[in-house]
Order: C-alpha cells, then sequence, then structure tokens
C-alpha cells in the first residue's frame, strides 16, 4: 500500500511540475507575436485581410483565453461596405498545450458587438464566397501544420447587427442578433443552435438543430433545419431541407407552424 501512494505522489509531483512548465512556456511568449500569424493564417483561408487595431491580451489558465480587441475582416472587391465584419472584441478560448508549439485550437469564439453586412452582386455570387490564397511550395509545409488550428467547437455572437443586401433588387434586410449560439462536436457533426433577436421588426428566439457545418460549407445539399420558439410572440416550429440551386432557395420537406396555425410543403425564393 505504501508502495502505491509512492508512486501517486511521483505522478502528481510529475503533474505539477508539468503544469509549471507550461505556465512559465507560455508567460515567455508574447501574444502580440500571434498577430501576424493569424492575420496571415485569414488571408490563406479567405483571400481577405484581416486586421488587429487593437491590443491583445492572453489569460493562462487550464483552457487559456486571447482577448483581441478592434477586429475588422476585408470584403470582396466588388462589395459596398470595406469591411464584411468588424467586432469590438474576439474571445478565442483555446487548447493548452498547441500553444507551446505556437498553434492556436479554438474551443470556443466569442465575437463581442460585431457588425456584419452580408450582400450578394448582380449575378447572385456572395461576398461570403471567399477564395483560399494557394499556397506555393515555400508555404505548403506551413499551411499544412496550422490547417487545423482554427477549427472551432462553440461559436457565440453577442449584441451584433448583420445586413444583407440583395444585389439584383436592392432590397436590404436588417438584423439585429442580440444573441447566436452554434455548438457542435467538430465540423461534421450536427449543429446545436440558439438565436435571439430581429429580423427587420419581427422578433425572433429559435433554437433547435442544424446540418453540419462543413456540409453547408461544401453545399452538399439537402441542408437539414429543424427549430422552435417564438417568432412576434407566437409559438413556431420550422423543420424543412435546404437546396440551393441556380440562386435559388428551396425548402423540401417544409412543415411550419406558427401559433395555431401550420402548412407544409415546399417552397422556392430567388437568393440573388
Amino acid at each position: 500500500m505504501r508502495l502505491f501512494w509512492r508512486i501517486l505522489a511521483a505522478l502528481a509531483g510529475l503533474l505539477l511540475l508539468l503544469v509549471v512548465a507550461v505556465a512559465i512556456a507560455i508567460r515567455a511568449v508574447d501574444v502580440n507575436d500571434f498577430a501576424g500569424p493569424i492575420a496571415q493564417r485569414v488571408k490563406e483561408a479567405t483571400g481577405r485581410e484581416l486586421a488587429i487595431k487593437g491590443r491583445i491580451d492572453f489569460k493562462l489558465s487550464l483552457e487559456p483565453t486571447l482577448t483581441i480587441d478592434d477586429v475588422t475582416l476585408g470584403n470582396a472587391s466588388w462589395a459596398k461596405s470595406p469591411q464584411m465584419l468588424s467586432a469590438r472584441r474576439v474571445e478565442a478560448q483555446v487548447a493548452l498545450l498547441p500553444l507551446l508549439q505556437r498553434r492556436f485550437e479554438v474551443i470556443h469564439l466569442t465575437i463581442v458587438e460585431p457588425t456584419i453586412a452580408l450582400e450578394t452582386d448582380a449575378h447572385g455570387k456572395g461576398n461570403w464566397e471567399v477564395q483560399p490564397v494557394r499556397a506555393g511550395p515555400a508555404s505548403a509545409t506551413t499551411a499544412s501544420a496550422t490547417a487545423d488550428a482554427f477549427a472551432i467547437g462553440d461559436l457565440a455572437i453577442k449584441d451584433g447587427t448583420l445586413t444583407y443586401r440583395d444585389g439584383e433588387t436592392n432590397k436590404v434586410t436588417n438584423v439585429v442578433i442580440e444573441s447566436l449560439a452554434l455548438h457542435a462536436r467538430d465540423a461534421s457533426s450536427p449543429v446545436s443552435a440558439r438565436f435571439r433577436g430581429k429580423i427587420d421588426d419581427l422578433a425572433v428566439a429559435l433554437e433547435g438543430d442544424l446540418g453540419p457545418l462543413d456540409a453547408l460549407a461544401q453545399r452538399r445539399w439537402p441542408y437539414p433545419v429543424s427549430v422552435k420558439g417564438e417568432i412576434n410572440g407566437k409559438s413556431a416550429t420550422i423543420a424543412t431541407k435546404v437546396r440551393v440551386e441556380d440562386h435559388t432557395v428551396n425548402l423540401d420537406e417544409l412543415q411550419l407552424g406558427l401559433g395555431q396555425s401550420s402548412m407544409s410543403g415546399q417552397v422556392s425564393a430567388k437568393s440573388g
């Protein structure tokens, strides 16, 4: 029994030394040195310029938090607004050990007070359709090494605004985001979602399940949506499978309930 306790004490001591070593190593790193690599990684992944105008803070814990103030992401060259997104603050909770290799594995990302501008051109192309920068031979290893650094399990948006401008009709839809939360185990897993805010003058509070993020990014249709909650103070349920073809959004197998009314069928609408 004494041998067991000695081994346990030795293991505990080794674990304590490891934690202290990690803390010392990370404290020796200037987090502002990450600004360049972060912007470069975003540039490679999206073709857009990321500008970090504020300071970068780092709080050490078992799940360290990186806080970046005053962030902007550039827009498409043809877009009306110079920025697709700007935010007062971005908070990224990251995995501890990968930081020793100067890699970010994001566990939880919170975007505070963002202004998001989404729009399409006259042909229906969206400004969210980003074009990754192809890495040359010299940067291929670096791109590969950092490919998983920005995988996000949880995403939250607080107190934001979003505008969507239809490039064909010039109609603008305004969205007030009081809170938006998305959670998925990984990019290939279903997403649980929760939204509260306004779409134009319509109060909306919905939560439910969506399809995997990689299916949406890769446009693997149909994309399942199943949510419930309230719209303009009335109970609401929405279940459908989304398809986007030739700039037309199709809602297949639509089941919609609003208050005492309900409908089912299929709905199509131009997306651009």
